[in-house]
């Protein structure tokens, strides 16, 4: 396991948002769902598996050819979104990365999950999510995502791993005292 920047045109010790690389695949997740959420292919077969979901009045009984459109633009917002703070730009009404990344819970905002954050891309309602932790400074590390198709992340088998992965991340951290942007410095 290992934590890596996003964005290797930000230095080291300005970058704000990094990933986690789990052993068994070796790809940085971030990486991952980006990769996944601008493949056609791969989001014609998600939506086909869970057209089921799509076809509900929440979903206006959306096509998967819709479904994939939408998830290519919001893809591509997020993705922008996210550089552009990153870098310490203005998005809109979004002054910093900590407008994005809200707490994932938001009746445990101070409680047990309180440094379990997500981002959502500018549309409503939106399919995709990151999933990651706040570091006691504010560094954010991106554990996870998915398509949220569901009311709650539990419904959903996808969004039940990316919930597995924010646990691991954050026993991660604790295990090799990572509290601080400099302990992923020296990491």
């Amino acid at each position: 396991m290992k934590i890596i920047r996003i964005f290797e045109d930000i230095p080291e010790d300005e970058s704000l948002i990094w990933e986690f690389i789990f052993q068994a695949d070796g790809i940085a997740e971030y990486d991952r769902l980006m990769e996944q959420w601008f493949d056609p292919e791969y989001l014609e077969h998600f939506f086909e598996d869970n057209k089921t979901f799509l076809d509900t009045d929440f979903w206006q009984h959306m096509s998967v050819e819709d479904a994939i459109i939408k998830t290519l633009d919001e893809a591509s917002n997020l993705d922008e979104m996210i550089y552009e703070l990153a870098c310490g730009q203005e998005w809109g009404e979004k002054k910093s990365l900590y407008d994005v990344f809200v707490p994932l819970y938001k009746q445990d905002a101070e409680g047990r999950h309180k440094d379990e954050f997500k981002a959502k891309p500018d549309s409503h309602p939106p399919f995709l999510r990151l999933y990651g932790l706040r570091l006691a400074d504010g560094t954010i590390i991106v554990a996870s995502g998915g398509i949220k198709l569901v009311g709650k992340m539990d419904e959903s088998t996808e969004l039940e791993e990316a919930k597995k992965k924010i646990g691991r991340v954050k026993h991660y951290c604790k295990e090799n005292g990572i509290n601080y942007l400099e302990d992923l410095i020296t990491e």
